[in-house]
């Protein structure tokens, strides 16, 4: 009878430290939620105002083609090569990175996103490939706390 030594659980994610590409310093921000009952706030993207929705639901970031070339990123239409599934429906979308997206006080770096074909997507959206990188992300019914 032999047994094999069993490997060391990873550690949990409250124990890992922060990648290189998040801020090292405590921070968070309170959103109120919208009259249409959305949690919606102006960040920014690459340095330029955008406004967001808070969409916990959606998989990625995702940028309106116009909030995309307000921020410099700039998609041709063979770029739009990613089928995506969106509240209006089914539509393309072109794979970028940000340098940097920026909400108050936090700012998250190198982030994965999408830019929506034009006129398939009336807002841009923080999905969960940037709430995940957060420390903490709270919802309740009137608002959204987001910290790192």
């Amino acid at each position: 009878f032999s047994s094999t030594p069993r490997p060391e659980p990873p550690p949990r994610p409250s124990s890992l430290p922060l990648q290189s590409d998040q801020p090292r310093t405590k921070a968070s921000i309170r959103i109120r939620k919208r009259h249409d009952g959305r949690f919606g706030t102006r960040a920014r993207v690459e340095g330029t105002p955008v406004q967001v929705l808070i969409d916990p639901c959606a998989t990625t970031v995702m940028l309106t083609s116009s909030d995309a070339r307000s921020a410099g990123i700039r998609v041709g239409s063979a770029d739009y090569t990613t089928v995506v599934a969106t509240a209006g429906g089914v539509t393309k979308a072109a794979s970028v990175r940000l340098k940097s997206i920026k909400i108050g006080p936090l700012v998250i770096n190198n982030v994965e996103a999408l830019v929506a074909q034009p006129g398939s997507l009336s807002e841009s959206l923080l999905g969960m490939n940037f709430i995940e990188r957060l420390e903490s992300f709270e919802m309740t019914n009137r608002h959204v706390t987001l910290g790192t």
